[in-house]
């Protein structure tokens, strides 16, 4: 066999390899890329937010309308089943109590007071009535007298009585203080006695005892708890109906016109994420509100009641609310990660023939997740989460830098096709570089020429751009 046929045949059989390697390069940047299968059928537009349960109904607990400083002493335990008349708070009763024994010193003082004052207006009364009684009868003696004299007993009648009708008149006054300061007295120790019952607050109705989040002060919420001093009428606990419950929650004042009344919304309970509660949208708030007293951000507020009830459901459970918008049937839709913007066209990449191929779609609406296709798409193709364009780096070296020239390959290391063309008299090809390193492709051992003769001189590759690496 003459020596040039060897040679032929050898560069044939590099020269298959070659293309080989090449075409499974090219192919290599699409391996990497995840795809998903276009959807179809119905498309649900939803907005999820979560929230707290709570019961529709239910009796609020609040500290007493007091006078003097509350503070709880004692507490029922939360979530315990109370019944009518039980305890549920006990507020120190110190200051109460010293009020309640100043109220009725007073109260004794002023009603002392008030029949000594009524006692002595007897007395003087019916010394000016005597009185009253001797000047008339010396009046009635001495009108046979002179005139002068008649004139001068009448003279004395009349002043009798109108120092009657003033003492009269004065004592009334005193009588009608005395009686009002009485009637405050009794009116501050029913005051007194009133609040001191008050320090005890109890069960109206029976149920489960809930604690709820209390302003603590510092921009900080939180149950109550023994030792709190909240203000009154302040809501500290409730008794709820468990017969009906919802789910409370907000959404920003850009989903606002979304959310209407009736919408059917499925809810997941933190502690029990498997279980799903069906409900509607029974009230959305028209005035929005921050968010908190922190926040920049508007909300309204929404009430989804649950269709049936279930023992699972506690109040102050924390939830999330699949609140559906809009249903869409027949619908064709996939991730919105998958479409993309190329040359001013909206397109998808569809796997076809082993590669993608880039097909402009026409889009429409869209949930958290997904979008409509209109356009472009049947249902049943296979496209691409990420533009398989935009290769890395690495992955553009490996391509690029597969050279043949005259029986010698320069490939990434690692390529089992390289591998298995290596002659023993080669070089070893070294590791592909990372991003702007260059590449060193050293010549055979043997008198054969490498296809990149001066590869250690190259300047890094700019992306989008080719470079002449032969000279």
């Amino acid at each position: 066999m003459s020596k040039r046929f060897i040679i032929r045949a050898g560069v044939i059989i590099v020269l298959v390899v070659a293309g080989v390697l090449l075409i499974k390069a090219f192919f290599f940047s699409y391996t990497n890329v995840p795809t998903i299968q276009v959807q179809k059928g119905k498309f649900v537009i939803k907005l999820t937010e979560s929230g707290k349960i709570e019961a529709k109904k239910s009796q609020k607990v609040i500290a007493p309308r007091a006078s003097r400083r509350l503070l709880i002493t004692w507490m029922a335990d939360e979530g315990s089943m109370v019944n009518q008349g039980d305890p549920l708070i006990i507020f120190d009763q110190t200051e109460q109590k010293d009020w309640l024994s100043k109220a009725e010193l007073a109260l004794e003082e002023a009603n002392a007071n008030y029949l000594k004052a009524e006692g002595n207006y007897d007395l003087d009364v019916k010394d000016l009535e005597l009185q009253l009684e001797k000047a008339e009868r010396n009046a009635k003696e001495k009108q046979y007298e002179s005139e002068a004299v008649r004139k001068e007993a009448v003279r004395e009648l009349e002043l009798v009585k109108l120092r009657l009708a003033a003492k009269k008149k004065e004592v009334e006054a005193d009588l009608r203080t005395l009686k009002l300061k009485l009637e405050s007295a009794r009116r501050d120790k029913e005051s007194a006695e009133k609040e001191l019952t008050s320090t005890i607050v109890k069960a109206e109705n029976p149920g489960l005892l809930v604690y709820l989040d209390i302003w603590k002060g510092g921009g900080t919420m939180g149950k109550p708890q023994v030792g709190d001093t909240p203000w009154p009428g302040q809501d500290l606990m409730e008794l709820p109906d468990l017969s009906t419950m919802l789910l409370k929650t907000q959404v920003s004042e850009v989903d606002g016109d979304k959310v209407r009344s009736d919408q059917i919304t499925y809810v997941t309970l933190d502690a029990f994420p498997d279980t799903v509660f069906r409900g509607k949208v029974t009230r959305v708030g028209t005035i929005a509100k921050k968010k908190d007293y922190q926040s920049d951000i508007n909300v309204f507020e929404v009430e989804v009641t649950l269709d049936a009830a279930d023992p699972r459901l506690k109040p102050g459970m924390s939830a999330k609310g699949e609140i559906i918008v809009e249903e869409i049937p027949n619908s064709v839709w996939l991730p919105i990660e998958s479409i993309f913007e190329k040359d001013g066209k909206t397109v998808a990449y569809v796997m076809g023939g082993g590669k993608p191929q880039k097909k402009e779609v026409r889009v429409g609406k869209r949930n958290d997740s997904s979008i409509i296709i209109k356009e472009g798409l049947k249902g049943d193709e296979l496209v691409c989460l990420q533009d398989p364009t935009q290769k890395t780096e690495g992955e553009k070296v490996k391509i690029k830098e597969i050279k043949v020239e005259k029986g010698v390959q320069a490939a990434a290391e690692g390529s089992p096709e390289m591998k298995e063309v290596k002659s023993q008299e080669s070089s070893k090809v070294e590791t592909v570089p990372e991003k702007g390193k260059k590449v060193r492709m050293q010549r055979p051992r043997t008198g054969t020429k490498s296809a990149s003769s001066d590869s250690t001189k190259a300047e890094p590759k700019t992306e989008g751009k080719q470079t002449d690496s032969s000279k």
